[in-house]
């Protein structure tokens, strides 16, 4: 590869935002959800924009677990069980539908959101 892709981390930055806006904003069942939904695609987002990252790097990444793995060993993450259990969590939205579930969910979305701007601060200072 010859020139380097611009990888845009707009769709990064305007999650963050709106995960932000979600947290704040919660006042019944369908604010949790909204929050909830955020998380499914700023996760997926974060995966798919480290796999470019990687990918422009000389890496093949083809699942997340993989993907955070290897972002965690040149310095993207800190810690990819972190995100290990981001995509578990993640992996439960999209299979079932049970309160208890989304009030576990909807929870760990402060610990996401400083995460995932973690990543994208990192981002940010490799010039991605």
């Amino acid at each position: 590869m010859n020139r380097k892709e611009i990888i845009d981390l707009r769709p990064l930055l305007r999650m963050k935002d709106l995960l932000k806006k979600a947290l704040k904003n919660v006042e019944d069942e369908l604010d949790e959800m909204a929050a909830v939904q955020v998380f499914e695609v700023s996760y997926e987002l974060a995966w798919h924009t480290l796999q470019k990252v990687l990918n422009q790097q000389g890496a093949q990444v083809r699942n997340p677990r993989e993907t955070f793995r290897l972002a965690a060993q040149w310095g993207y993450l800190e810690d990819p069980e972190v995100w290990f259990n981001f995509g578990k969590e993640r992996n439960l939205t999209s299979h079932t539908y049970q309160e208890d579930v989304l009030t576990a969910i909807y929870n760990l979305l402060p610990n996401f959101l400083q995460e995932f701007e973690n990543l994208i601060t990192k981002l940010q200072e490799k010039n991605f």
